[in-house]
């Protein structure tokens, strides 16, 4: 697929972006490679992914897309961590990506309070029982 600078393409340029991005792990010499692999210059892959850039991440990948998140997730409940299998239902991203993808949301769910310790959180604070969580008033707190 060639990769037009002048807009941020199909959906097809972005799925080939996106899979070579993750491909090549060598930040010096990721733009040179996708370039190569697409007939580009680096310098033309450099602006194409700034512009598709809307969808980046803080470390320059492709954020990944609703439509990717819910392929995911369907694929995760049905193979688990069969991230080969994942990565074919997905379409767009790797095997390497999905596992990167299952850390991270492991990582933020185990970061996030439950309920319950949410209430036992402003009981310690504010020394009052809290039986339910939707009793407490968050603008409040």
């Amino acid at each position: 697929a060639v990769v037009s600078t002048q807009s941020t393409g199909t959906e097809e340029e972005v799925a080939t972006l996106q899979q070579l991005d993750g491909q090549i792990t060598s930040s010096d010499r990721k733009y040179a490679e996708i370039g190569k692999k697409l007939g580009r210059s680096a310098g033309s892959v450099r602006d194409r992914l700034t512009k598709v850039g809307k969808g980046l991440t803080k470390k320059g990948k492709l954020a990944w897309t609703d439509d990717e998140l819910k392929r995911f997730h369907d694929a995760r409940a049905k193979l688990g961590n069969d991230f080969k299998k994942i990565s074919e239902s997905v379409g767009t991203r790797t095997p390497r990506q999905c596992v990167q993808r299952a850390a991270a949301e492991k990582k933020q769910e185990a970061a996030e309070l439950t309920r319950s310790e949410k209430a036992t959180l402003v009981e310690l604070l504010y020394n009052e029982p809290v039986n339910y969580v939707d009793e407490i008033d968050w603008k409040g707190v």
